[in-house]
């Protein structure tokens, strides 16, 4: 996606389908609703632009932005839109009732840190932790189920231990 956009703008032929290319991807990223990947990919564009851009433009660019945002936002204040939930909402791309809970991971984190407890130094083993036993035990624990910490240094403490959290 990123590729087809810097080809679509640099490029001379094909730029029709190129922009299409970007437009598909770009919809298809937002509508599945992961807001890291989202944030990083419409960054790494803009950055791409500043990159290449004159000075003249940049200042003009930040100028303008600038103009934009504090219009944009004074019409949501004149249309009666809620400052906090609604932008809230929006950052969080339709995503907002996990938000406080970081999507039940923080249920997870504690259950798991008892286990990890158990085996802090060494840890369980390289991708032995999630055994169906352990599966089992803590998806009926927390009543849905679960096969990873959703944490990379949990998953990682629990595999390897404190060493191997370290020596990562």
């Amino acid at each position: 996606m990123s590729g087809a956009f810097v080809l679509a703008r640099d490029g001379n032929c094909n730029r029709v389908w190129l922009w299409a290319i970007f437009a598909i991807g770009l919809t298809l990223l937002l509508l599945t609703k992961s807001r890291s990947t989202a944030a990083a990919t419409i960054i790494a564009l803009a950055s791409v632009q500043l990159i290449q851009a004159q000075l003249r433009t940049k200042i003009a660019g930040a100028v303008i932005c600038a103009g934009l945002g504090a219009l944009a936002l004074w019409l949501l204040v004149i249309f009666g839109f809620d400052r906090l939930t609604d932008f809230r909402d929006a950052l969080l791309l339709g995503r907002a009732e996990d938000s406080d809970t970081l999507s039940g991971r923080a249920f997870i984190w504690p259950e798991l840190l008892t286990y990890a407890n158990n085996h802090l130094w060494l840890g369980y083993g390289y991708e032995s932790f999630w055994t169906a036993g352990r599966i089992d035990d803590i998806s009926s624990t927390l009543g849905w189920g679960l096969r990873e910490a959703h944490n990379a240094y949990l998953e990682i403490v629990l595999w390897l231990g404190a060493v191997g959290l370290v020596i990562c």
